[in-house]
């Protein structure tokens, strides 16, 4: 009675093999599920180039493919737990501006909070707050190194620099106004630069202009359309600083921010003219608003690229530097110098929306009011503070971001290979002509008469005695 033969025993082992099968056939079909997940959520090709349409309308622009920004990834799952959200993260490129990051595989990752730097902040030694004048202190010998004599940095009896800076008083005038109209603009913004469904963020361009330089703006933008790089006016957010500038720049179709805030009263009146002198005229003015609103858009989480007008692009920079980005908070074209105006070229310098680089902007948008007409020295002062020995940067490749200085073959131009041309220094119409990327002229859909005109009146077309043909 208590033994129990072969043949009762086989029911119960066979039950058993079919509970293992329907516990494999249900793990792999978990797996395929969460594979075909996983590629939904897969980034686009880098390689595919957006269709390049040009509208009248603004508001058909959001339609372009090239709204798809293939090499922003897509937003990461609620679920940070899951096999699915930790291969999304792994895969996924530039800061997470909507998620959390699992810190299991980088517990010193900045990424693994999102939230404001707490006192005694996650990132040691890192402000917790902006710094000022007051407390960053750059004209105290004893805190920052002096590179040269005659700079920002160099005030007897005043570490705060506020006595020697001679034009403290008009620049915060210009950042008070400029930023009354903070509502109104973070709503322009929304409207212009829609971030597209599924995608964390998005980039835009920012940069500011007057009319003497608005030839050199428009044939970056043909330079964008004869290389077939992108539509810039899908990414582009321009500050004008004169009215003729505007208009001309609203015709044309772009983003243009409206000139109110330096309207109703404020006397803040920017001479519109440029006579093809490096570091001449309003240029002082003109560098602190584009700090302002570079500043504005990373704190509203955009991807920033703030760069002087004299830019050629031979390529689409954007899938490279967000390659690039990954794990850091700011990427700068290289200034081959020794001195307070090196090692980074504040004419280029794309910003990942950190909380790190949140805090450096704001705090450099604090210091401009001790700038003179250079932004490039306090640029390069205020990321060597000790206080952002933290930051992460690095120095984009030269041959890829390409500074046309001296000689372009001693130092490595390809068009095949550079990606963006940086027009540096005097003549710079004549020195981009000489190497076939002047593309400002009545072929091209972004042409302006009047804007050719007023680089005529000043002979900013000249190389030696000849003229331009």
């Amino acid at each position: 009675m208590e033994t129990v033969s072969a043949e009762a025993k086989i029911p119960r082992n066979v039950l058993y093999i079919l509970a293992v099968l329907v516990i494999i056939f249900l793990g792999v079909s978990y797996q395929s599920i969460e594979f075909l997940q996983i590629q939904k959520h897969q980034p686009g090709n880098y390689n595919r180039q957006p269709a390049i349409v040009l509208y009248n309308d603004n508001d058909n622009l959001r339609t372009l493919e090239a709204l798809d920004l293939f090499w922003i990834k897509d937003v990461i799952p609620n679920d940070t737990q899951s096999p699915l959200a930790a291969i999304s993260m792994e895969t996924a490129s530039g800061t997470k501006l909507v998620k959390q990051f699992p810190c299991e595989v980088d517990p010193l990752d900045d990424r693994c909070k999102i939230e404001r730097i707490p006192r005694g902040g996650y990132v040691t030694g890192f402000p917790e707050i902006p710094l000022t004048p007051e407390t960053a202190l750059l004209c105290d010998e004893n805190i920052n190194i002096r590179l040269g004599k005659n700079t920002e940095t160099v005030c007897p009896n005043d570490p705060t620099c506020k006595k020697c800076a001679r034009n403290y008083n008009e620049t915060k005038r210009l950042l008070e106004h400029f930023h009354q109209g903070d509502n109104e603009r973070r709503d322009r913004l929304q409207k212009w630069f829609p971030i597209p469904k599924g995608k964390e963020s998005r980039d835009i361009i920012v940069c500011s202009v007057n009319f003497g330089q608005l030839y050199l703006f428009l044939n970056w933008a043909c330079s964008c359309w004869k290389n077939q790089v992108f539509d810039v006016r899908l990414y582009t957010w321009i500050i004008p600083t004169d009215t003729k500038t505007y208009n001309a720049l609203v015709a044309l179709g772009f983003n243009a921010e409206p000139l109110d805030w330096m309207s109703n009263g404020t006397k803040i009146r920017l001479s519109s003219k440029y006579t093809g002198s490096a570091n001449s005229g309003p240029h002082a003015q003109i560098n602190s608003i584009a700090a302002f609103a570079s500043n504005f858009a990373v704190q509203m989480g955009f991807y920033t690229l703030l760069m002087d007008v004299d830019m050629v692009f031979l390529h689409n920079p954007f899938p490279w530097l967000h390659r690039s980005a990954e794990r850091r908070d700011v990427l700068g074209m290289y200034s081959p110098r020794s001195d307070n105006y090196g090692f980074m070229n504040s004419g280029f310098l794309f910003f990942v929306p950190t909380e790190k680089t949140k805090i450096l902007l704001e705090s450099y948008e604090n210091l401009c009011l001790i700038k003179s007409i250079s932004d490039q020295q306090l640029w390069n002062v205020v990321i060597r503070h000790y206080s952002f020995r933290q930051l992460t940067q690095r120095i984009l490749p030269r041959q890829l971001f390409f500074s046309l200085w001296r000689s372009a073959e001693k130092y490595g131009y390809n068009p095949n290979v550079t990606k963006v041309l940086h027009t540096v220094s005097v003549r710079k119409a004549s020195r981009l002509v000489a190497i076939n990327q002047w593309h400002f002229n009545d072929k091209c859909p972004f042409w302006d008469k009047s804007a050719n005109d007023e680089a005529i009146r000043y002979n900013l077309f000249i190389v030696g005695t000849k003229e331009r043909p």
